[in-house]
């Protein structure tokens, strides 16, 4: 992908070939997570503990850095948020992107898509060093959407019918524009029929990597985007930031 780039953007076919999500906000940490998959590992170990400051996250982030750096990455990504690079990538101002599946309804929108009938889902890559470790070669984030009910709730019995209905086979066959929670209707024929990125979804949603699964998530994550987001400015060190984000996270214990 990055050679592609390299030969879009010296041949004057796209300014900036790719666009992303990266403000300081929740994405920020969500693009980092996939993008330390994609180098192989994860941002925290299996016992909680940061190990981002060095090895595949440290990798992610230089590799993040490189991609301002040489002009391969919008330097607007950096005030992006989800939807803003969805609106660069549909204006025909980029060849890539990484986004959640609501893009994909707009690549063909008449009414606002500039490159309808010339853009399609792919898998995300891996760097060469994790080619062979994960199914199809391809890492992402989970971006899962939990529905529950609250242990105050004054009517339990209601909400619980209304959780089997929204999570029925025949409602979530309704709704193929978000990835299906049954198996059975994701891999349905009428699935792969009226949503031919079905199969890529599919693929897509098996390599996914978390979020730090913490306690303190929301302090964790604040942490991360402050850092990352410094040295995408050129104002950190990959390395020194990442070591930093580490000692703050630390402290939260």
């Amino acid at each position: 992908m990055v050679t592609m780039m390299k030969a879009m953007k010296s041949k004057g076919i796209v300014e900036y070939p790719w666009t992303d999500s990266w403000n300081q906000k929740e994405g920020l940490t969500c693009e980092y997570t996939w993008l330390t998959g994609a180098f192989g590992g994860e941002t925290f170990d299996a016992n909680g503990k940061p190990i981002f400051n060095e090895g595949p996250g440290l990798d992610a982030l230089e590799f993040m850095v490189m991609l301002l750096e040489e002009g391969l990455a919008s330097p607007k990504s950096l005030t992006n948020d989800e939807p803003a690079a969805r609106d660069d990538f549909i204006a025909g101002q980029a060849a890539f992107t990484s986004n959640w599946t609501f893009q994909y309804a707009s690549l063909d929108d008449p009414e606002t898509s500039k490159i309808v009938g010339q853009a399609k889902m792919g898998l995300l890559p891996v760097a060469e060093k994790a080619l062979g470790m994960y199914p199809n070669d391809t890492a992402s984030v989970s971006g899962f959407q939990g529905a529950a009910i609250l242990a105050n709730s004054t009517n339990k019995e209601a909400a619980w019918k209304w959780l089997r209905f929204c999570t029925s086979p025949i409602l979530q066959r309704a709704y193929l524009t978000e990835m299906p929670v049954w198996t059975s209707v994701a891999e349905s024929n009428y699935a792969a029929t009226m949503d031919p990125a079905m199969d890529i979804k599919a693929k897509q949603i098996a390599n996914v990597h978390h979020r730090p699964r913490v306690p303190a998530y929301t302090e964790t994550s604040s942490i991360l985007q402050k850092y990352i987001h410094l040295a995408l400015q050129g104002k950190m060190a990959p390395k020194a930031a990442l070591d930093k984000a580490k000692t703050e996270i630390e402290a939260l214990d």
